[in-house]
C-alpha cells in the first residue's frame, strides 16, 4: 500500500480549494442520499413499481445512493486528512475512496448496460417480454456481478497492482459495455421504426402481438433511459479527459508549478461534476417517469400526514 499511497499524494496542498471541494461534496452527498432514498422507499413501498425494468433503476439508484453516503464521505475524509497531514489515515481513506469509486461507477454503468439490453428485449419480444424477463433473473445478472467486482478491485488494491493496470482494465471493461449499449440502443430504435411505419402502412396489416403493443409508449421509455445515460456520459466525460491530460503531462511526480495547480484543480472539480451525478439522476427519474413522479407524491403526502399526526399526538 505505500507504493500507491506516495502516488496518491500529489504534494499539492491547496488548502482553500480543498476547503472548498469538501463544502460542495457535502452539498452533493445530502442530496444524493435523500433523493434517492425517496426513490428506493418509493419503489419498495409501491406494488405497482415492483417489476423487472424497475429492479433494474433501482439498482442504478441504489449505486447513487452508495455513492452519496459512502464514496464522497470517503473523498471529504481524504481531503481533510491530507490538509492534518495524517498520512497514514490518509493512505487508507484514499485507497477506499479509489475502490468504492471505480466500484460504483462500473456498477453504475454495468446497470445501464443491462437497462439497454432490458428496452431491447422489451421491444423485440413485445407480449413475451414478461415471461422472459422476470425479477428473479435480473437479481441474478445484477447481484454476482456487485460482488465479483469489489472483491476483484479489492484483490488488485491488496496485490498493489499499479494503477496504470488497473486503468487499462477499467478501459477494456468501459470499451465493452459502451459497445454493448450503442449496439442495443440501435437496434431498438431500428426496429421501433419498423413498427411504426409497420402500423401506419394502409397495405400492411399488422399482427394482433404488434396491435398490442404501445410503440409511443416504449419510445418514451427509451428516450428517457437514453437521456440518463447521454447525462451520465456527459457528466463522466471532463474526469477521462482530466484524468488523461494529468496523468500524460504529470506522471507521478506533481511540483508547486502552475500547470500542475491548473491541472489538479481541473481533475478533482470534474470528480465532482461525477458526483453530481448521483443528484441529478433521481431528478430525471421525477421529470420523465409518470408513474415514479405519482408514486412519490403519494409517498411524500403520506409520509407529512404522518407526521402532523404524531404532531398533534405529542401536543395533546
Amino acid at each position: 500500500m505505500n507504493q500507491s499511497c506516495s502516488f496518491l499524494r500529489n504534494h499539492l496542498i491547496l488548502p482553500e480549494f480543498r476547503a472548498s471541494l469538501c463544502t460542495l461534496y457535502l452539498i452533493t452527498s445530502l442530496s444524493a442520499v435523500s433523493l434517492n432514498v425517496l426513490v428506493l422507499y418509493t419503489m419498495w413501498r409501491t406494488p405497482s413499481l415492483h417489476k423487472p425494468s424497475y429492479l433494474l433503476l433501482a439498482n442504478l439508484a441504489l449505486s447513487d445512493f452508495m455513492y452519496g453516503a459512502i464514496g464522497e464521505p470517503l473523498i471529504i475524509l481524504t481531503h481533510f486528512t491530507y490538509l492534518k497531514n495524517l498520512t497514514a489515515i490518509y493512505c487508507s481513506v484514499s485507497a477506499s475512496a479509489q475502490v468504492v469509486g471505480y466500484w460504483l461507477g462500473s456498477s453504475c454503468l454495468y446497470t445501464l448496460t443491462l437497462i439497454s439490453v432490458d428496452r431491447l428485449l422489451a421491444i423485440r419480444l413485445k407480449n413475451r417480454y414478461r415471461s422472459f424477463v422476470t425479477s428473479r433473473r435480473i437479481w441474478m445478472v445484477t447481484v454476482p456481478y456487485w460482488v465479483g467486482i469489489l472483491a476483484f478491485l479489492l484483490a488488485l488494491f491488496i496485490a498493489n497492482v499499479p494503477f496504470l493496470v488497473i486503468n487499462i482494465i477499467s478501459s477494456l471493461v468501459l470499451s465493452v459495455l459502451l459497445t454493448t449499449i450503442i449496439v442495443c440502443y440501435s437496434m431498438a430504435f431500428y426496429t421501433l421504426k419498423k413498427l411504426t411505419s409497420s402500423v401506419s402502412s394502409s397495405s400492411q396489416q399488422p399482427d394482433e402481438e404488434s396491435t398490442n403493443f404501445d410503440v409511443s409508449k416504449y419510445r418514451r421509455s427509451l428516450n428517457t433511459m437514453l437521456l440518463v445515460l447521454m447525462t451520465t456520459l456527459l457528466m463522466y466525460f471532463p474526469y477521462f479527459a482530466s484524468a488523461v491530460t494529468y496523468s500524460i503531462k504529470n506522471g507521478e511526480t506533481v511540483d508547486q508549478n502552475s500547470y500542475s495547480v491548473i491541472s489538479y484543480e481541473m481533475l478533482s472539480t470534474s470528480e465532482l461534476i461525477i458526483a453530481m451525478n448521483s443528484t441529478v439522476n433521481p431528478l430525471l427519474y421525477l421529470w420523465r417517469m409518470q408513474d415514479i413522479r405519482e408514486a412519490v407524491k403519494i409517498m411524500v403526502k403520506k409520509i407529512l400526514r404522518r407526521k402532523n399526526q404524531s404532531d398533534e399526538e405529542e401536543q395533546t
